[in-house]
C-alpha cells in the first residue's frame, strides 16, 4: 500500500492575520499538518498545491517551513496564483529540491516505488489562470516517460479544465490543450489539482483529475455564472490518496476539530451587475 496526501490553498498570512479578514489560516495549517504527522497508517509523501501564502509574504513561508520541517517522508510543493516564486524557492528549496532544467519555474519529481509522483510549476506571474510553458511540458513528458506503465500523480494549481464554478471558469488555462494530449498518452497518470477550493474528481480531456479541498477558505457551491465569487469558513480539507493492488481510492477528508460553519463571505467583492 502507498498512501499520500495533498494539501492545498493555506492562504497563510504573516503574523497569522486572517485570510480574507475571515480565516484563521495558520491554525488550520498547523492542526491539519500536525494532523498529517500523526496519521495512521503513516503517509508515504506529502505535497501542497499552491497558494501557500496569500500574498507571498517571506513571514508566511518561514512559519510554513516550520511546520514542514518534523517530517521525514518526501515532500513536493508547486506555487499558485498567489505565491512568490522566488521567495518559495528560497525557503522551500532544503524542503523540496526543484529540478534545474525548468528554471525558474519549481518543478520535481518524486519516485515511490509502485507510484510517481511529478510537480508541474503553472503560475503566471501577476494572473489568476495557469499556463503550461515550454520547458515545463517537456518535463512532463520526460518525467512520464521515465515512470513508464507505473501509477502517477501529476501535481500543479490550476486545473486546466472547466469546474462550473462561475467566474472560477473565467480564467483560461494557456496551453491546456497540450498538456490533455500529454497526460493522454498515459492512462495511469492522474492530474492532481487545487485552486478551486472545493473537493471535485473529474473526467477530462486528459483523463481523470483531482481538486484536493482547501486548508482555507471553502468555496460555496455555486454553479452559476454568479458563482466562484464567495467563501465558508469550517474545517480544514485533505485528499488522501491510497494505492494497493491495482486500485487508487481517493478520499476527500477533513481534519477533526472545533471548527463552526460560517459565511458565506465575499473574496473580494460582489460581481458586478
Amino acid at each position: 500500500m502507498t498512501l499520500l496526501a495533498q494539501i492545498s490553498d493555506l492562504h497563510l498570512r504573516a503574523g497569522g492575520l486572517l485570510a480574507c479578514g475571515r480565516g484563521d489560516a495558520l491554525r488550520a495549517a498547523r492542526e491539519t499538518l500536525g494532523y498529517l504527522l500523526s496519521f495512521r497508517p503513516s503517509l508515504d509523501a506529502l505535497v501542497l498545491t499552491g497558494d501557500l501564502a496569500d500574498r507571498g509574504e517571506e513571514g508566511a513561508y518561514l512559519e510554513l517551513a516550520e511546520l514542514l520541517r518534523p517530517f521525514e517522508i518526501p515532500l513536493g510543493l508547486v506555487p499558485g496564483n498567489h505565491d512568490d516564486r522566488e521567495r518559495a524557492r528560497e525557503i522551500f528549496g532544503g524542503l523540496c529540491p526543484w529540478a534545474a532544467e525548468t528554471y525558474p519555474f519549481l518543478c520535481w519529481t518524486r519516485d515511490l516505488g509502485k507510484v510517481g509522483l511529478i510537480g508541474l510549476d503553472v503560475a503566471q506571474e501577476g494572473r489568476v489562470g495557469g499556463a503550461l510553458a515550454g520547458k515545463v511540458a517537456n518535463f512532463l513528458e520526460k518525467a512520464l516517460s521515465a515512470f513508464g506503465e507505473r501509477d502517477c500523480l501529476v501535481f500543479l494549481h490550476q486545473p486546466p479544465f472547466r469546474s462550473g464554478l462561475g467566474d472560477m471558469d473565467g480564467f483560461p488555462f494557456v496551453n491546456a490543450g497540450q498538456l490533455s494530449e500529454i497526460m493522454g498518452a498515459y492512462p495511469r497518470a492522474v492530474l492532481a489539482c487545487g485552486h478551486l477550493h472545493r473537493g471535485l474528481a473529474s473526467f477530462w480531456e486528459g483523463g481523470r483529475a483531482i481538486c484536493a479541498p482547501p486548508v482555507c477558505l471553502h468555496m460555496e457551491l455555486d454553479l452559476t455564472e454568479k458563482g466562484g465569487h464567495r467563501f465558508t469558513l469550517g474545517p480544514p480539507g485533505f485528499a488522501l490518496y491510497h494505492y494497493g493492488e491495482g486500485l487508487l481510492n481517493v478520499h476527500f477528508a477533513s481534519v477533526p476539530g472545533d471548527y463552526p460553519y460560517a459565511g458565506p463571505y465575499y473574496f473580494s467583492g460582489p460581481p458586478a451587475g
